[in-house]
């Protein structure tokens, strides 16, 4: 094993230390199979090893797994990816859903899914975040614009960007030819991306640009957070959590999806918000499946009795367990301080893994309680556990600090000097800064949030610390707030 070790690590990749050996054997292994089966000239990454099931590149697997490339301290690999795919963009800014790993030609399939163009718009940045590679930036510039281009000029009135079949492929949800949703999974990745945007915007010098695409951002994040049950009809649903998906015929779907997560995994939605906690306590209560893991959503047939299951029925039962999905619920809890259930949730992914920790496939069976065969070694799985993995920690965060803010509040605030004076909060828009791994004493200083309200006459600004007491006052309060 120590060889495998140094093979994936070359010296300079990121490793995790864990008391339970067989969470460090796993992460080590789904590197091992991920560095494998990247196509060496081209870049590709096949979205299985199995040589009869998936094993056409996913744009979407492909981008997941070069982020965890990334992030686990393998940039070069990372980066053939992400120059394959500015190569193989279409003249519009976007890309098909699959392509062939050795040709790196595109097979047509469940066409269109856009959540690819945010996906390589954050990873691009994260990418640059970490190498500081000017050559690359450059090289890619063109096709970072096209997509976040694309992206905005999408926009519609209702302000979500571009439909279409998103990460579950299922177009038997349209009753008409064509895409049909506006699905809560696509939107956040179009705005993680023009997040994203920003900070390449301003590595350029560009103000102007970067405050453009916040613009962007605005419009998405506001439908995000409309109300379901008001027109034009949002993704939050009054019961307390994200729906899937609006139609483009204006009606709710309101099934409680679990890769609407990706919202408090990107840091979309902050974690410790009150709607975070609200959506993740509902879908850990309504998705758990077998012990610490989490279906898709409710009434999935996928590898029980679905006409598309690529080997019929492996699971034995409807709503079967997805790794890929317990881990973005692990790293939800990591940012929500529930780390022991956050570890409770790696090691179930441990426990499921293949013999001698080989990474899984897309599901989990009711019946042995193991991978479905059939897909896997999949790298996407794989690497949503050595991302989950690096974020609990603290080596890593998939959030990131945007650089600027389109918000608007009107909003009367009396300060007062009283444990009452915060509830006047609520409802106002509030900015989080970077947070990151830093010493208590650095706590009482790092912004974690940021508050800001305007009445005719005054600017309100509330500045919450990262500590739970601040420095510059009595230790009472974690706040601050003046009127400028």
């Amino acid at each position: 094993m120590g060889s495998k070790r140094a093979q994936i690590n070359n010296g300079l990749g990121r490793r995790v230390n864990f008391e339970d050996a067989g969470l460090n054997d796993l992460y080590d292994k789904a590197l091992l199979v991920i560095k494998n089966v990247q196509n060496p000239q081209r870049g590709t990454i096949p979205a299985s090893t199995s040589p009869f099931i998936y094993r056409n590149n996913c744009v979407r697997d492909g981008c997941l797994t070069a982020m965890a490339l990334d992030a686990s301290g393998h940039p070069p690999e990372a980066e053939q990816y992400w120059r394959w795919m500015a190569a193989a963009q279409k003249p519009d800014g976007t890309w098909g859903t699959t392509y062939y790993p050795w040709s790196g030609e595109e097979k047509p399939f469940v066409e269109p899914e856009y959540d690819s163009l945010g996906q390589f718009l954050y990873g691009v940045y994260r990418h640059y975040e970490n190498t500081r590679d000017e050559a690359f930036l450059t090289a890619l510039w063109p096709a970072i614009k096209l997509s976040a281009d694309w992206i905005v000029s999408n926009i519609s009135g209702s302000g979500f960007s571009a439909p279409d079949y998103s990460i579950w492929e299922e177009t038997d949800k349209c009753s008409s030819p064509g895409p049909c949703e506006y699905n809560v999974f696509t939107q956040a990745w179009y705005v993680a991306g023009l997040n994203a945007m920003q900070g390449l915007a301003l590595s350029k010098g560009d103000r102007a640009l970067a405050d453009w695409y916040a613009g962007g951002v605005a419009a998405i994040m506001t439908a995000i957070q409309r109300s379901s049950d008001v027109e034009p009809l949002g993704l939050w649903n009054p019961l307390g959590y994200y729906n899937r998906a609006i139609t483009t015929g204006q009606r709710v779907l309101t099934l409680q999806d679990s890769s609407s997560n990706i919202l408090i995994t990107l840091g979309i939605i902050d974690a410790e918000s009150d709607r975070a906690s609200r959506h993740i306590t509902m879908l850990k209560t309504s998705l758990n499946q077998d012990g610490d893991g989490i279906s898709r959503y409710k009434g999935d047939i996928y590898y029980y009795s679905s006409p598309y299951d690529p080997a019929g029925d492996e699971v034995g039962a409807p709503d079967p367990a997805w790794p890929q999905m317990a881990a973005w619920v692990a790293v939800c809890e990591t940012f929500r301080e529930e780390r022991v259930e956050a570890l409770a949730r790696l090691k179930w992914i441990v426990k499921i893994s293949g013999k001698g920790y080989m990474p899984h496939g897309e599901a989990v069976s009711s019946l042995t309680h193991g991978p479905v065969p059939s897909s896997m070694c999949e790298p996407l799985t794989g690497s949503s556990f050595v991302l989950a993995a690096l974020i609990y920690e603290g080596q890593y965060d998939l959030r990131i600090s945007v650089p600027g803010y389109h918000a608007g509040c009107y909003k009367q605030i009396e300060i007062v000097d009283a444990p009452d004076n915060w509830t006047q909060w609520r409802n106002v828009p509030y900015f989080t800064g970077r947070q990151g791994h830093r010493s208590s004493a650095e706590l009482g200083t790092t912004i974690k949030r940021v508050y800001l309200s305007n009445d005719e006459d005054h600017l309100y600004i509330r500045i919450d610390n990262s500590a739970v007491f601040s420095p510059f006052w009595d230790g009472t309060s974690i706040c601050a707030s003046c009127v400028c």
